[in-house]
């Protein structure tokens, strides 16, 4: 018998699914901003408001 015991009430781990999931929205979720600073054209409220939503996302 094994000395560990597992506990199902402790926090959750993700998978490799999750992970890559949420590494893949980050990389998007920072891009979006980047690139419409660096294309530049877009006012400087509309850039300000993507900034917001895409750092709360």
């Amino acid at each position: 018998m094994s000395s560990h015991e597992h506990n199902a009430a402790g926090a959750s781990h993700g998978n490799f699914k999750q992970y890559t999931v949420g590494f893949i929205l980050s990389v998007i979720l920072t891009i979006i901003p980047f690139g419409m600073v660096m294309a530049g054209g877009f006012s400087r409220g509309l850039l300000v408001t993507v900034i917001a939503i895409t750092a709360v996302a």
